[in-house]
């Protein structure tokens, strides 16, 4: 069972400057790609992780929830960080439900534990159970249970590596709000230059220019993606980075097209 994990920036599915506010736009037409794909290919397998956007980000950095339980404080936002990533998550499975997508909630908080930041334990019968039955497990960054410092940060990236490695897949695609890498920010340089493939030979150079999220976020940006993505890749895993914002390209890449943003490959 070849299984496609495609990870949806939180940038791309909530208004990250404005709250929490969905963007019920961007999220509708996620969801007809989606959909167009499987009838392109009713035999594809497909794993769904959603970032937090500005729905989770900001609870998680106002109460230090990255940080581990220092006081008492923080253990409710703790548990209003896990609230707010159910509600956007609510919002996304909705939508994609409504067309007529068997997608399946999968609450990471619920089904993992991490010991010091690292992901210790997954229920992953779960989620196989789940796409046995043609579901499609949709999972997110959240805030978990912690053994070492009580809870933390399981971010999506994080998942997304996690999962590709036991589900033993061969594509992983981020959806982000971005064309790709840069070799410098294209938000000040009108003239940076997108990176089309990225190797473990020229990486650390690559990684020289890429910074991290410029808004809120408590989980890394651009910078921990590429980082986090290298050991996959180094496993035959393809990594694929594209522009979910624009029209087509998920349902583009779903199907095979690996010249839409950047390339990780070994």
């Amino acid at each position: 069972m070849s299984v496609i994990i495609l990870k949806i920036g939180g940038s791309v599915i909530t208004k990250k400057e404005k709250g929490m506010q969905a963007d019920l736009k961007a999220i509708k037409r996620i969801a007809r790609e989606i959909k167009e794909a499987f009838e392109n290919d009713p035999t594809m397998k497909l794993v769904l992780v959603h970032g937090g956007g500005s729905f989770g980000h900001r609870i998680a950095d106002k109460y230090k929830v990255h940080m581990g339980l220092k006081s008492g404080k923080q253990t409710l936002g703790f548990t209003k960080t896990v609230q707010v990533m159910r509600k956007l998550n609510l919002i996304f499975v909705e939508e994609l439900q409504k067309i007529g997508l068997s997608t399946i909630p999968l609450q990471p908080s619920a089904i993992s534990i991490q010991k010091d930041i690292k992901i210790s334990e997954v229920f992953i019968k779960t989620l196989l159970l789940a796409m046995n039955l043609n579901c499609v497990p949709v999972l997110w960054g959240d805030a978990v249970f912690d053994e070492k410092q009580g809870y933390s940060i399981l971010s999506g990236d994080h998942i997304v590596t996690f999962l590709a490695q036991k589900l033993k897949s061969k594509r992983v695609i981020f959806g982000t709000n971005v064309d790709g890498v840069f070799d410098s920010d294209p938000n000040t340089n009108k003239n940076a230059k997108l990176i089309r493939l990225i190797t473990p030979d020229n990486v650390d150079k690559i990684l020289k220019h890429v910074s991290g999220s410029k808004t809120t976020d408590v989980t890394g940006g651009m910078h921990r993606k590429i980082l986090e993505v290298i050991p996959l890749v180094e496993k035959g895993i393809q990594i694929e980075i594209i522009n979910a914002k624009r029209q087509g390209y998920i349902l583009n890449s779903l199907l095979g097209n690996k010249e839409l943003g950047t390339l990780i490959s070994a």
